[in-house]
């Protein structure tokens, strides 16, 4: 009800008290593929305990780059999880949980069809023959995708009398390093965009509360709310001949395309960030009318804020491609760099339920959604003559 849109919620295992136990697993196949995993729940007293778990996946490429003789489309992921539970009272428990993966891969672009006809000769002269199937390449530049994501939260249980009180707070942040080179053959012989990398971050908080009566009665009702807030930061540098040489002769072209500048700016790096925040305040009537009937009536507020810009900042070209080039840019900034929008709402939700037996039920929902008002910063669209060999 109150997760971030397009996410998938996964409940982990919980420790158990008073109990020590340990599983790990391990499987090898084809391609050097590894899983490994291991878990193992602690007792800490009689009313605590600790479980930990941890996982790795490696899987080797199939295919090759035949300039840097290094395997295409190799994996590796790694990570783990710990939860740490207290019983600390009868009517009071305390979650605390954290965990890490890390994931590398080098599944970069390979050329299928579509090529210049001298591009197609370059590849087939250096063992590459483009088709559907094919997971080669010889571009000199190595690909690769790195990404982390690792996060903490915290949960209270509580009764006050016979009602449920809970409360979680929740942090969680990632990277995305997306270093995906565009030339697919030698760099003397012709290059797109060999220097082409983004770096994106995202850190996201939230906070619920949530009170709640117990199950069975006649009336059963829940109230709540949600507080959430997700930052985050792109860089993004993509610099180019777009087809002619980067080298001739051994000498590096003097200047470069740039499709992260813009007209008019002297940033060669585009610089994205973005604030979601949400808070809402939700609750829930159920009546069990009979043994067989009931109905559910709830509704959620909601206040949103989005803003979001778009601006352009440099990095280091000599650190990055070993000389100083010129830029130019490929197209205009946006007609307005940044806004922000805000946006309220109240969704309701019917749902009568008629049980015939605990296996077989009909029901009828009726129900309003909400999407949080969005922004697009528009570009106004310049034409570029690029002159190719």
């Amino acid at each position: 009800m109150n997760s971030t849109s397009g996410v998938i919620a996964v409940t982990t295992g919980k420790p158990v008290l008073n109990k020590f136990t340990a599983r790990t697993s391990a499987s090898y196949g084809e391609h050097n593929e590894r899983i490994l995993n291991a878990t193992v729940n602690i007792p800490v007293g009689s009313k605590a305990a600790f479980r930990i778990s941890g996982f790795d996946n490696a899987q080797d490429g199939f295919g090759r780059n035949v300039v840097l003789n290094k395997l295409v489309g190799s994996t590796n992921e790694y990570g783990g999880r710990g939860k740490f539970y207290v019983q600390a009272m009868d009517n009071l428990d305390i979650t605390l949980q954290g965990d890490y993966a890390h994931h590398w891969d080098s599944s970069v672009r390979t050329p299928v069809g579509g090529q210049s006809a001298a591009v197609t000769s370059a590849l087939n002269s250096l063992g590459v023959y483009p088709n559907s199937k094919n997971a080669d390449t010889a571009d000199p530049i190595y690909g690769n995708i790195v990404s982390e994501e690792y996060g903490a939260a915290l949960k209270i249980h509580t009764k006050i009398g016979e009602n449920d009180l809970n409360f979680i707070s929740a942090w969680r942040q990632s990277l995305y390093n997306n270093n995906t080179p565009v030339d697919l053959v030698p760099l003397d012989v012709s290059a797109y965009y060999p220097y082409n990398f983004g770096h994106l971050t995202t850190q996201k908080f939230s906070d619920e509360i949530r009170f709640s009566s117990p199950k069975g009665h006649f009336l059963e009702w829940l109230a709540g709310g949600f507080f959430n807030r997700l930052d985050a930061r792109q860089t993004q540098y993509q610099w180019g001949t777009a087809g002619a040489p980067l080298y001739v002769d051994g000498v590096p072209a003097a200047n470069l395309y740039n499709n992260s500048g813009a007209v008019g700016y002297s940033g060669n790096t585009s610089l994205f960030q973005s604030r979601n925040e949400s808070l809402a305040a939700f609750g829930q009537l159920k009546f069990n009318i009979s043994r067989h009937f009931d109905i559910a009536i709830s509704g959620r507020y909601t206040h949103d804020k989005n803003s979001q810009g778009l601006s352009f900042i440099n990095t280091d070209a000599q650190a990055v491609t070993g000389y100083n080039p010129t830029f130019t840019p490929t197209h205009n900034a946006p007609v307005y760099p940044w806004g922000q929008m805000t946006g309220q709402n109240f969704s309701g939700r019917i749902s009568p339920e008629y049980h015939f037996n605990p296996n077989v039920m009909a029901y009828f929902t009726f129900s309003t959604g909400y999407k949080p008002q969005g922004l697009r910063l528009s570009v106004i669209i310049t034409t570029l003559t690029i002159k190719r060999p």
